[in-house]
């Protein structure tokens, strides 16, 4: 047989092949647009608008503001009120964590992880005078939010279990699920100068 008769056919079924992989795209790009529009209506009127320090990005507030922040670094404690421009600047950092998604983790040991990086590594912890209720960004259920009583929300920005957000509703204990949100650099070089 001449291999210009089967040219055609294959170009054919190419052609095909491609078309098929185009439409299943296009069709998956209106649900995500979809999804996102409905996401932005289903935001809660409480959420505001902050601005970054170190730029005119504007950050949604998913966190309430606390009564104060605790920064822990290698076993020392920095305690830093809502009238220090650092406050600002850690609120709003941590905050820019939230506009993604986390992920729910399983994690038995918490209470002695939190510890263990009070000591040892690098976290800040929001303090709260009762428990506060805080809708936050999980890649979990249907809207992809998740409703968090705490009075103590620890964030652990350096060391070993590095990422994850702790929440605890009487301050002392931690459950069992903590929340793994992306790094923050610019939280990293602020609370290790």
């Amino acid at each position: 047989m001449n291999k210009t008769k089967w040219i055609p056919a294959v170009l054919l079924v190419a052609a095909l092949a491609s078309a098929c992989s185009n439409n299943q795209k296009s069709t998956d790009v209106p649900a995500t647009a979809a999804q996102e529009q409905k996401q932005e209506q289903a935001k809660p009127e409480t959420q505001q608008m902050a601005t970054s320090t170190s730029s005119d990005e504007k950050v949604v507030q998913n966190l309430s503001a606390p009564q104060e922040i605790i920064v822990y670094k290698q076993g020392s404690k920095q305690i830093v009120k809502p009238e220090d421009e650092l406050f600002k600047t850690i609120f709003t950092l941590t905050n820019k964590r939230l506009v993604n998604p986390g992920y729910v983790m399983r994690f038995d040991e918490s209470n002695e992880a939190a510890t263990k990086t009070v000591k040892e590594g690098l976290a800040v912890e929001f303090k709260y005078e009762e428990s506060s209720k805080n809708t936050v960004p999980v890649l979990a259920g249907t809207d992809n939010k998740q409703e968090i009583n705490a009075k103590s929300i620890l964030f652990i920005v350096d060391g070993e279990n590095k990422n994850l957000m702790f929440y605890s509703e009487d301050g002392k204990n931690y459950g069992t699920a903590p929340i793994e949100y992306p790094e923050s650099v610019e939280l990293i070089e602020l609370l290790k100068k």
